[in-house]
């Protein structure tokens, strides 16, 4: 995400310039460093777990190219030749070492910047206002969802103007919002939330990484036994287990 992209003085105004924050990742290196070749490099923000949302494998949106040199020809388009300074990134707690490793990518491409390291509740303090959370507009945050309820609370959190933590607030989007919310039709709702997902993608207000595997041990004492994964995580990629009151245990 990039906090105050829609000023004219944020360099990442240009839409060149947040493509070649994606160019430089090397998602494949991430995958293998940070999960041990378990994630999958993904086009999408919104997991492909929740309700309408598009798939990021080439089925629906592309999985993003890793390509520094076409990284360095657009930042040279934009203005920035020989690259630019940026205040922070800032990775999703405590994902730190992650976050070393795509400053490591953006360096190579000449898009300078230093990490920031938060504790977890002032992070999410920070994330739960959006832009608002982040003075100035040359800082890149990463998120880790998911949250619950599909691709429309997603959207309806972070990416239309008067969502609760937004980090994005385009007219276009705003009228296919708009229109989502106005109407009862099923088929027209989904095809508005994905249209709204395809523009977040293509313009690079959003720039996905890969899915997040959360990987989980279920010991001997939980019950039903060898059931215990099905009952607590409700889905592939949920990170936590819940509801916590529906636990049981041996004595």
């Amino acid at each position: 995400m990039f906090p105050g992209y829609n000023e004219a003085e944020s360099q990442f105004h240009d839409k060149r310039v947040r493509q070649a924050v994606s160019l430089a990742i090397n998602r494949q290196f991430l995958v293998k460093q940070e999960t041990q070749g378990i994630g999958i490099p993904w086009g999408n923000w919104v997991n492909q777990e929740n309700r309408d949302a598009l798939r990021g494998d080439g089925k629906d949106l592309p999985v993003p190219e890793y390509n520094p040199e076409k990284a360095k020809q657009l930042l040279a388009q934009a203005g920035f030749p020989n690259g630019f300074d940026f205040e922070w990134y800032v990775p999703f707690v405590p994902y730190f070492d992650m976050g070393e490793r795509i400053l490591a990518d953006l360096r190579a491409v000449g898009i300078r910047g230093k990490l920031q390291v938060l504790e977890g509740p002032g992070f999410r303090a920070k994330m739960a206002q959006g832009r608002k959370g982040y003075p100035g507009n040359r800082t890149i945050v990463q998120n880790v969802g998911p949250r619950p309820g599909g691709a429309k609370a997603e959207i309806g959190v972070y990416a239309v103007c008067g969502g609760s933590a937004s980090f994005v607030c385009e007219p276009p989007i705003e009228k296919l919002w708009a229109k989502h919310q106005a109407s009862v039709d099923l088929g027209e709702r989904d095809r508005l939330i994905k249209a709204i997902q395809r523009i977040l993608i293509e313009e690079y207000y959003f720039v996905p990484i890969y899915l997040n595997p959360f990987v989980h041990a279920v010991g001997p004492r939980v019950l039903p036994e060898g059931k215990g994964f099905h009952r607590y995580w409700d889905t592939l990629h949920a990170p936590y287990p819940w509801p916590w009151e529906i636990w049981e245990v041996k004595d």
